[in-house]
């Protein structure tokens, strides 16, 4: 029993963990190109905005395609990207 609670909260850390070096690779991208693209200075902003606010549509709308399909599609996308960043919140 207790390796299985072990192995959730692994489960969950490396969740956490994966949103979060993807949310800092997409801001770290913008932010490094962002310095002469002002479409991608918006972008960036939007992101940034839809972090801090956790508007999940406006994360994912930023997001890449290529990410979001190999997560699954947009709504197991959409569930995977609130269920980490409403634990992170906790």
């Amino acid at each position: 029993m207790q390796s299985n609670n072990w192995f959730n909260k692994f489960k969950n850390i490396q969740r956490k963990r994966i949103f979060l070096l993807i949310t800092l690779l997409t801001i770290f991208h913008h932010i490094s190109s962002a310095q002469k693209d002002p479409q991608l200075r918006e972008a960036l902003s939007t992101m940034t905005r839809a972090s801090i606010s956790g508007d999940i549509e406006g994360i994912l709308s930023q997001t890449s395609p290529r990410i979001i399909e190999s997560m699954g599609g947009i709504e197991q996308a959409t569930k995977v990207t609130k269920e980490l960043y409403f634990s992170l919140i906790k």
